[in-house]
């Protein structure tokens, strides 16, 4: 029915076509690790956190939050602030633009 040539393509193509696919396997599981990475980090820290005692977390929490607080809430303003000025000067902007000289 196929000559001795044609069947000896074929089979030189299957193993091409096997290749392909053993070689995107791999790059499917390297995907995959590497997607996993965050969710591993991610439970490694819940598990940290359930170590903790409760007390610990009723009290490291609000101390946390006020140090970020303290840290954080000067720059808020100054950029707060920078907006503000930004936006004004935009509007100057544009309102001297419409003026007819």
């Amino acid at each position: 029915m196929y000559p001795a040539g044609e069947l000896t393509r074929l089979s030189v193509r299957k193993a091409m076509v096997r290749v392909r696919i053993a070689e995107h396997r791999w790059q499917c599981v390297e995907a995959g690790n590497n997607l996993s990475r965050p969710v591993e980090v991610v439970d490694g820290l819940l598990a940290k956190w359930r170590q903790i005692s409760p007390v610990a977390k009723a009290v490291g929490t609000p101390l946390v939050l006020l140090a970020v607080k303290k840290l954080f809430l000067k720059r808020l303003h100054h950029m707060a602030g920078i907006a503000r000025a930004v936006q004004v000067i935009f509007q100057t902007a544009r309102m001297v633009s419409g003026w007819k000289t």
